[in-house]
C-alpha cells in the first residue's frame, strides 16, 4: 500500500489485538507493528487493556525493523509535538482524498451531463429530420392524391 516505514517516524495507527504483552497496531502502510507493554506508557503498565482499546487510533513511533520485517513501536517515547504534527499531517491528508474524491465525482457529473446533453441534441436533430421527411411525405401523399382525383375525373369524363 505505501512505502517501508523508517526507525525514528510517527505515524497513526489502528489497534487490532491487545496481548498481555503488547498490542498489535495497523500501521498505514497496511502492515502491523508491536508495541511492547513496556513502550505503551512511562509508568508500569500492568495491564495493556487499562491504556488501549482495540479499535483505537494511536500516534505511535517506528522503533524499527527486524530482519523478518517486523514493526517494533512505541506510545510512550512520542512526544506531544510529534503526536499533534502526526494528527495535523493525517487529517490533511483524508482533506486532500476528500477533495480528490469530491473533484473526480464533479468530473463524472460533468462528462455524464454532457454526454446527456450530446444524446438530447441527437435526439432533437433525428426528430427534426423526422419532422421534415414527415412533411415531405404529406407533400408526396397530397401530390399523389390530386394525381388520383384528377385521373378518376378524367376518366370518369370518359364515360359520359
Amino acid at each position: 500500500m505505501g512505502a517501508k516505514l523508517q526507525a525514528g517516524e510517527t505515524v497513526l495507527g489502528r489497534v487490532i489485538a491487545i496481548k498481555p504483552y503488547g498490542a498489535f497496531v495497523q500501521l498505514p502502510t497496511g502492515e502491523v507493528g508491536m508495541v511492547h507493554i513496556s513502550e505503551v506508557a512511562e509508568e508500569y503498565v500492568r495491564d495493556v487493556h487499562d491504556y488501549l482499546a482495540v479499535d483505537q487510533e494511536v500516534v505511535v513511533k517506528v522503533l524499527g525493523v527486524n530482519e523478518e520485517g517486523k514493526y517494533s513501536l512505541s506510545l510512550r517515547q512520542v512526544t506531544r509535538e510529534e503526536a499533534e504534527a502526526t494528527r495535523y499531517f493525517h487529517q490533511v491528508q483524508e482533506f486532500r482524498r476528500a477533495l480528490e474524491t469530491r473533484r473526480s465525482e464533479l468530473q463524472w457529473e460533468a462528462a455524464w451531463r454532457q454526454r446527456a446533453k450530446e444524446k438530447q441534441q441527437a435526439l432533437a436533430s433525428a426528430r427534426a429530420g423526422l419532422l421534415n421527411w414527415l412533411k415531405g411525405a404529406r407533400r408526396a401523399l397530397g401530390q399523389l392524391e390530386r394525381r388520383a382525383e384528377t385521373r378518376e375525373r378524367f376518366y370518369r369524363s370518359l364515360d359520359v
